[in-house]
This record gives structure tokens, C-alpha cells and sequence, in this order.
């Protein structure tokens, strides 16, 4: 998967398997064109209605990082039925991203 940017809610939905699995997210927040500022993207992501990421800004939280990093990787274990659902929702006048997700089974 490649830079996936997102003005609005936008959702993913993976056919799985009944089950736990680990849940990976991948992020290199990085300054892809003067619109889009990465210091100030706040944004939620939840999985089947559980939040896993809040008010969450990739490129503070991987500058932050000890030692400082311009990638990051969130790891959730996360129970199934058999879709994944995951929604990104831009904070107002914000904007999501990610760069990869993983599920594997646990």
C-alpha cells in the first residue's frame, strides 16, 4: 500500500477469518505538497466501532519518539468475525493518512 490521504471518513473493510489478529498501521508522515500539512493532521481511527487511534498525529508522535523517527508502526490484537473494518476520520480542517496495514493472524 502505498500514501493513502483522506479529507473525509474513509473506510477499509477486510474479508478474514473468525479470530484474534494482529493489526499493524503503518506511518511516514512526510510534507507531500504545500496543502497538506503534517504537523497540524490529527485523526481517529477505529476498527468495528473500538477506537484504536484518537485525536492521533503521526508526525508528532514519530518525531517524539526516542530515539526520533520518521516512520512509525501502531501493532493493535483485535477479535474478528469475519470483516475488518477500519475508519480513518480526519479531525475538522485536518486530514488522515497511513502508509501500510498488516493483519496477520495471532
Amino acid at each position: 500500500m502505498k500514501d493513502r490521504i483522506f479529507q473525509s471518513e474513509f473506510m477499509y473493510s477486510f474479508l478474514v477469518s473468525p479470530g484474534w489478529k494482529f493489526l499493524r498501521l503503518y506511518f511516514y508522515p512526510t510534507q507531500y505538497n504545500s496543502s497538506f500539512d503534517v504537523v497540524n493532521s490529527f485523526f481517529s481511527v477505529n476498527d468495528n466501532g473500538f477506537t484504536l487511534l484518537q485525536n492521533f498525529n503521526a508526525n508528532l508522535t514519530a518525531k517524539g519518539s526516542i530515539p526520533e523517527s520518521n516512520s512509525l508502526i501502531k501493532e493493535f490484537i483485535v477479535r474478528t468475525e469475519r470483516a475488518l473494518y477500519l475508519t480513518f476520520t480526519p479531525s475538522p480542517n485536518s486530514l488522515a493518512l497511513v502508509n501500510g496495514i498488516e493483519i496477520e493472524q495471532t
